[in-house]
């Protein structure tokens, strides 16, 4: 699919942005397939800042750090790919037991105007609840 993907935005001459919001294990996935395509095809590779090194991000999510075994590196702003099989990384299987998985909503948010509370789910059909019984009501987001 990615291929079909990368070859229309060639073709078009347009460029493609990799937008990852889950672990730091999805964006280096993206990083290697978006490496096998020259910059003017795949231009970007933007994740949100979480919370990490004592630094608050965009939303509380440590397990996306900590997946890793390693620390993804840098250099001048952009992302070194590393040489290790497959896509370069080694994963932290310790994380499933610090993370188990709890059901609800991964994101909970208020907005004032108009006031409401939203819960980001994967799930569309669950009609979610705070922890006074309120409804919350379920984003378009995922």
């Amino acid at each position: 699919m990615g291929q079909r993907i990368f070859a229309a935005t060639q073709e078009h001459g347009i460029r493609f942005a990799f937008h990852s919001w889950g672990t730091l294990l999805e964006v280096m996935a993206a990083a290697q397939l978006g490496a096998c395509w020259d910059a003017d095809v795949v231009e970007w590779l933007e994740y949100p800042l979480q919370s990490n090194e004592g630094r608050p991000g965009m939303y509380s999510f440590p397990a996306a750090d900590e997946l890793l075994a390693e620390p993804l590196q840098t250099e001048d702003g952009s992302l070194v790919l590393p040489s290790k099989p497959g896509i370069g990384v080694d994963i932290d299987e310790s994380v499933v037991e610090c993370f188990p998985f709890r059901p609800g909503p991964w994101s909970i948010f208020r907005i004032d105007s108009p006031p409401e509370t939203l819960a980001v789910d994967g799930d569309h059909s669950v009609p979610w609840v705070d922890v006074e019984g309120n409804p919350l009501h379920t984003s378009s987001a995922t």
